[in-house]
């Protein structure tokens, strides 16, 4: 919610408090006995939220999911939604835009951080980087789909093209003797090469005097 709207941490905490309700709603309360909750930064109120709310085992449980984290064969749109939930649980290796984007460029699919790579990631945000994974994962798919459209007009131009093959080997056959010859002059000559290379150079014909 806070991702898209411009709220100073006190308002955070603010927001978020009030939105608490039922069992959540006396959590609070009891903070509020234990802490002036006027000092109570942002973080500290997601650490104290979590540390009442998710146990050691299953912080370390996502912690390690977010370490493990790799696109795969989700789509860049649930990569991104999957590293934003996951990376609250790893806020000391995004505690960075910078280490934030590095982080992201390393769970994307190879061919994609090859192509954010190679536009240039040099001075980015996290959000540009996403974006153009984004960018970058349409421009793959074209090219699929266009390798796969070149296929299917192939596979349908088959009987065409196996019909010219039949007809070939009636022009081969008129060709092969010349084709025979060429090979022996050609052999002919290599060998002359290899041996004038190896110091037995044939007799020159004699030449006719002046």
């Amino acid at each position: 919610m806070f991702q898209y709207s411009r709220v100073s941490e006190e308002e955070k905490v603010l927001c978020a408090s009030f939105m608490l309700r039922g069992s959540a709603g006396h959590w609070w309360d009891t903070i509020k006995c234990i802490e002036d909750v006027t000092t109570v930064t942002w973080d500290r109120f997601k650490e104290l939220f979590r540390n009442n709310y998710l146990t050691a085992p299953t912080r370390a449980m996502k912690m390690n999911k977010f370490i493990q984290l790799r696109q795969g064969s989700m789509t860049v749109a649930d990569y991104i939604h999957k590293f934003e939930q996951l990376s609250r649980f790893g806020e000391h290796m995004v505690s960075t835009d910078a280490l934030k984007m590095e982080r992201f460029l390393e769970g994307l699919k190879p061919e994609l951080y090859r192509d954010v790579y190679m536009a240039g990631v040099h001075g980015s945000t996290y959000s540009q980087v996403a974006e153009r994974a984004l960018v970058a994962e349409q421009a793959e798919l074209k090219i699929r789909n266009a390798v796969e459209d070149r296929r299917q007009l192939v596979q349908k131009q088959g009987p065409r093209w196996v019909g010219m093959e039949k007809k070939r080997p009636m022009q081969f056959q008129t060709e092969r003797p010349i084709f025979q010859q060429r090979q022996r002059q050609e052999q002919g000559d290599a060998n002359k090469r290899i041996k004038f290379i190896q110091g037995k150079a044939p007799a020159l014909p004699p030449t006719c005097p002046n």
